[in-house]
C-alpha cells in the first residue's frame, strides 16, 4: 500500500510541477509581449516626438514672420481716415428762397 500511495504522491507531484510549469510558461509569454509592445509604443512616441518638434520650429518661424509683419505695419502708421460733417449752405437758401421754412 505504500508503494500506491507513493505512486500517486509522483502523480500529483508530476501534475503540480507541469500546472507550475505552464504557469511560469506564461509568464513569461507575457512578459515577452509586454516588452515587444513597450518598445513598439516607445518607437511610436520617439517617432512623434521627431515630427512634431519639426513642425514645432516651423510654426515658431512663421510666428515670427507674423510679429516681424506686424511691427512693420505699427512702425509706418498710415493717415486714419477722418469723419466731417459739411453743411450745404446752397440748399439751405434755395429753401429760404422759395419760403418753405
Amino acid at each position: 500500500m505504500a508503494a500506491c500511495q507513493n505512486e500517486g504522491d509522483q502523480e500529483q507531484l508530476a501534475t503540480v510541477q507541469s500546472c507550475l510549469g505552464d504557469a511560469l510558461i506564461r509568464i513569461h509569454q507575457t512578459i515577452e509581449r509586454t516588452r515587444h509592445h513597450e518598445a513598439h509604443v516607445e518607437n511610436l512616441f520617439h517617432s512623434w516626438q521627431s515630427k512634431w518638434g519639426r513642425r514645432r520650429e516651423q510654426i515658431m518661424t512663421r510666428l515670427e514672420h507674423i510679429e516681424s509683419q506686424l511691427n512693420q505695419l505699427t512702425q509706418t502708421p498710415e493717415p486714419t481716415p477722418s469723419l466731417s460733417v459739411v453743411h450745404d449752405t446752397t440748399e439751405r437758401e434755395h429753401i429760404l428762397g422759395m419760403g418753405q421754412i
